[in-house]
């Protein structure tokens, strides 16, 4: 009776192998979706940089009567620094090179330079864009962001990259 006692508390080998093959798997799929999940996570990062270069922005052109900075003359990371929370919004968590001259992944859409924020207007004569959600004004240097691409792109816009538009919205 002492010995049913014993042999019932017991795990048997066909249990314990059961076990160690779900735990198996179980890994396998998160070794498979690590990368994408941290693809997922720097892409937030670079997102929320992406906002906070924004209302940066939003708040050099409310002190320069309503006048977006002029890129040409100047880095606008170094217009944009002294608006920012803090200095390292301009590195994207993605971005693999990270030792750009101008010290950001992120370029500015030069067309934009000077103009009047309430009158944005970007484009040729074919195709004008004067809604300021549809207007993109910075965006990734590269496209670091392949992993998570969405199928439909808007404004001729290129898979991977991360957009700041002109209302402080971003998309990628």
């Amino acid at each position: 009776m002492n010995y049913t006692a014993r042999h019932c508390a017991a795990f048997s080998l066909i249990e314990l192998l059961v076990s160690l093959a779900i735990i198996a798997v179980l890994a396998a799929l998160s070794f498979v979706s690590y990368p994408l999940v941290m693809e997922k996570t720097r892409s937030t990062a670079c997102t929320s940089n992406l906002r906070q270069m924004g209302a940066a922005l939003h708040a050099y052109v409310a002190d320069h009567e309503q006048r977006m900075p002029n890129v040409i003359d100047q880095n606008f990371r170094e217009i944009l620094e002294p608006y920012a929370d803090r200095g390292n919004i301009f590195m994207c968590p993605s971005d693999p090179h990270r030792k750009w001259g101008d010290g950001s992944s992120y370029q500015w859409i030069e067309g934009l330079s000077g103009q009047l924020f309430t009158s944005l207007k970007l484009g040729d004569d074919e195709m004008v864009l004067e809604n300021a959600h549809d207007i993109p004004v910075a965006c990734d240097k590269g496209s670091w962001h392949r992993l998570q691409v969405k199928p439909s792109r808007k404004n001729g816009e290129e898979a991977g990259f991360n957009y700041l538009y002109a209302d402080g919205s971003v998309g990628n």
